[in-house]
């Protein structure tokens, strides 16, 4: 990003998308010669970003550390609207019906012969 940010600065309104694109495969080949130079070159982009990184990783490393270790169930060991239950509970509020094994073998059976 850096790098590509550094040669359009420097090409400004004379940049082509086949300079920009033999730049950006430059610093893909070799990461960290250009990576080294910008540190060296004292680039402010390099140096904010880098500070940035390196925070957003601590602030992960101490975050995770803050999380709870087991969920929190109800009373009725549910987490959030799951729960466990029978056919009883599906069809007393009718969407859906209840058809025995028996009943749906047999209608099957008719339905392919």
């Amino acid at each position: 990003m850096v790098t590509a940010l550094m040669t359009f600065a420097e090409y400004k309104l004379d940049i082509t998308s086949e300079m920009m694109l033999n730049s950006i495969l430059q610093t893909a080949k070799h990461p960290f010669l250009y990576g080294i130079a910008a540190v060296e070159e004292e680039n402010p982009l390099v140096i904010i970003g880098s500070i940035a990184i390196i925070g957003y990783v601590v602030f992960l490393y101490i975050k995770s550390f803050s999380k709870k270790k087991t969920w929190e169930t109800d009373k009725n060991d549910t987490h959030g609207s799951a729960k466990w239950t029978d056919k009883r509970d599906l069809v007393k509020d009718n969407n859906y019906h209840f058809i025995g094994y028996k009943h749906l073998y047999n209608e099957w059976k008719k339905s392919i012969m």
